[in-house]
């Protein structure tokens, strides 16, 4: 019953669909790399991925730890870009 309810045509997947995994698993990806990395291993930061653009959201400190963070980001598979507008850099404004 159940395979023959998933050929049906609303359970097929849909561009839409297809985007929002490969989102996913890029923003997957780009968490278990911050976290292999020892410079970046604690760092708490939210991760939302759109056709490949990381946007980070959350506080950084020190500051000096973005560089780091876009780093690690920057090498993980499916990463085109890494928007920082989202972070709180709060020794980084002098």
């Amino acid at each position: 019953m159940v395979a023959a309810a998933a050929r049906h045509e609303e359970f097929q997947p849909t561009e839409e669909s297809l985007q929002a995994m490969a989102n996913l698993l890029v923003a997957s990806r780009v968490r278990a790399a911050l976290v292999a990395d020892e410079k970046t291993t604690s760092v708490d930061v939210g991760v939302k991925v759109e056709d490949g653009v990381v946007q980070l959201k959350g506080n950084v400190r020190p500051g000096s730890m973005v560089e780091s963070i876009t780093r690690v980001i920057g090498e993980v598979e499916g990463v085109r870009r890494v928007d920082r507008q989202g972070l709180d850099e709060p020794d980084s404004h002098s």
